[in-house]
């Protein structure tokens, strides 16, 4: 699978992207029209033309973070809602592939990291390229409470945070 970390981009390329291009209500738009087409992955992308008459293919949200933030992104850019259309600055955030993945469209009756297996919960993560066990419970939020120290702990990230888990109580052991 292809990085989805940004590729750099030249300070050409940045001021004309700044000149030209704007975010309207949540769309990238160029001369008052939406632009780019649907790549495999959902992604909205377009070619953008360098100096040197080439042409760089990016995708919207990236060019949307840049007209946000000034920078271009250096991580991945997370859609907190998944509407991989709305590009509004409160839907984009940096994230490490980790939580990039999590937050991808998934079944919700578990916490993020959280298998049941013969009655009991396991915890597990994707380490170096490996599915790792963590530990388990006979209780979910014990199981998910493994989970979220051990990513807390890798990335510096409190996924519980960062991912819509209004649905569990996670407040039971704060203490990570």
């Amino acid at each position: 699978m292809a990085s989805r970390i940004p590729q750099a981009v030249h300070e050409e390329t940045l001021v004309y992207i700044k000149e030209n291009y704007t975010v309207i209500d949540g769309l990238l738009s160029r001369n008052d029209g939406y632009i780019g087409s649907l790549n495999k992955d959902g992604h909205r992308q377009f070619k953008i033309r360098l100096n040197d008459n080439s042409r760089m293919t990016v995708v919207s949200h990236h060019v949307a973070w840049f007209l946000h933030h000034g920078v271009w992104p250096t991580l991945e850019v997370d859609h907190k809602d998944r509407n991989k259309a709305n590009n509004s600055k409160d839907n984009l955030r940096g994230a490490s592939s980790s939580l990039n993945s999590l937050n991808k469209n998934r079944k919700m009756d578990l916490p993020p990291g959280v298998k049941l297996k013969k009655g009991r919960y396991e915890a597990y993560m994707w380490i170096h390229g490996k599915q790792t066990y963590l530990g388990s419970s006979k209780y979910m939020l014990e199981a998910a409470q493994i989970y979220r120290r051990m990513h807390l702990e890798l990335y510096g990230e409190d996924v519980f945070e960062m991912l819509d888990c209004s649905r569990w109580d996670m407040r039971g052991d704060s203490e990570i």
